[in-house]
């Protein structure tokens, strides 16, 4: 799944700079953040500092849900 940047405002990146796929490292938050609708869009990432897995604070918490608990009979 991608997100764009244009069409989910809610998904900026506070600042940082989109990173392309050379720049990844092992500390980069790997979320695609490029335009899927633009045609000949390169590939870009949220490059955040890595808070969970393989993404940051925020995309964590979208990427990686849990089942709320359950009630004991």
């Amino acid at each position: 799944m991608t997100v764009s940047l244009i069409k989910d405002p809610d998904m900026r990146l506070g600042g940082a700079q989109p990173i392309d796929i050379m720049e990844l490292n092992a500390t980069t938050c790997r979320w695609p953040v490029n335009d899927a609708t633009a045609v000949n869009s390169p590939w870009a990432f949220c490059g955040h500092s890595v808070a969970r897995g393989r993404y940051c604070r925020k995309h964590a918490a979208m990427a990686y849900r849990t089942e709320p608990k359950r009630k004991k009979p």
